[in-house]
């Protein structure tokens, strides 16, 4: 048995946010940095970050009896949601930069947490 291990956990995007800012879609619109730096960032933290961070605790997951990995996203991440209306929030006017990149963002994390569910299925990992 690994020197630690833990029953659940929780893969959230504060834990690489707080470290970068994650208001980047705000510095975007104010022409602060570019739309590709804005999305590169916004994944940056709510993908990649949490995937690396999951990455790694991960092994100590497969040792409890009934682990958890737990990933929470909200309805800004709902392609259904998204395919009836844009609400949450106010379409943009079309002049304007797209505010989704938080959203998509949000929506590549909820098929991160899908593939770590069939990676993790046969160590008994509910994901």
């Amino acid at each position: 048995m690994p020197v630690g291990s833990f029953d659940y956990f929780w893969a959230s995007q504060a834990l690489t946010a707080a470290a970068l800012g994650a208001c980047f879609e705000a510095a975007m619109s104010k022409g602060e940095i570019s739309m590709r730096e804005a999305w590169n960032r916004t994944y940056g933290v709510t993908v990649t970050g949490i995937l690396v961070i999951t990455n790694f605790f991960v092994p100590l997951l497969l040792w409890p009896h009934d682990p958890l990995l737990i990933c929470i996203t909200g309805g800004l991440s709902s392609v259904r949601r998204m395919a009836r209306s844009y609400a949450p929030g106010y379409v943009p006017e079309s002049q304007h930069l797209l505010p989704v990149a938080y959203r998509a963002s949000k929506a590549a994390l909820n098929m991160m947490m899908l593939a770590w569910h069939w990676i993790l299925e046969q160590d008994r990992v509910k994901v």
